[in-house]
Parts: C-alpha cells; structure tokens; sequence
C-alpha cells in the first residue's frame, strides 16, 4: 500500500467514525424497521469506504431519501464503479489524470 492510499485510508476512516458509533450504541437500541438489505447504515460505510466521502457520502444520503414509507424495499447494494456512471465516462477521466501526470513528469 503505499502512502497517498494509506492516508485515503485514514481519511475515509475517520469519516465514518459516526456511522461505526451509531452502528454500536444507538442501532442496537432502536427496534429493527430496515427496508432495504443491507441496512441504511451499513450501506453508508460501504459507499464511503469504496467511493470516497464525497460519492460514497452522496449514495449515502440519496439512500437516506429513499428510505421512506412509499420507497421501495429489498436489496439495494452499493453500485460499483460504472454503474452509475457509464465506463466510458470513467476512462476518460482516467486519461485525464494520466495526462495530467505526464506533463507533472515531464517537467521535473
């Protein structure tokens, strides 16, 4: 692993510090009326940890929205990457940042 991923690591970590504490202490409490498999909570730190805290928060909340009396119900997975966003669209911002990477080197 090297640093940059250890410190994205660290950084999506700590972002769900909340949903962990919420998952321990105030989950168990509350009586169990999840519509979707897997729960809001647990989807929500899959997304973080997978796509970031701003995607993964994203998915998260609109997974919030959904949850509601005349939402749907049943298994709602967290998307992988392409699903929501076409492939085509992923590898151009892959070239992208390889184009950016390429001129960084190119000067030094």
């Amino acid at each position: 692993m090297t640093k940059a991923n250890k410190v994205r690591y660290l950084i999506r970590r700590t972002a769900v510090l909340p949903i962990i504490f919420y998952r321990k202490f105030i989950s168990p409490v509350k009586l169990r009326c999840c519509r979707y498999y897997p729960s809001c909570s647990v989807y929500a730190y899959d997304a973080v940890m997978k796509h970031g805290i701003v995607f993964g928060g994203f998915l998260a909340f609109r997974r919030i929205l959904k949850c509601n009396p005349f939402g749907g119900y049943g298994n709602d997975p967290v998307p992988e990457y392409g699903e929501l966003i076409p492939e085509k669209c992923w590898i151009f911002v892959k070239k992208k940042l390889r184009i950016k990477k390429v001129k960084k080197e190119e000067t030094n």
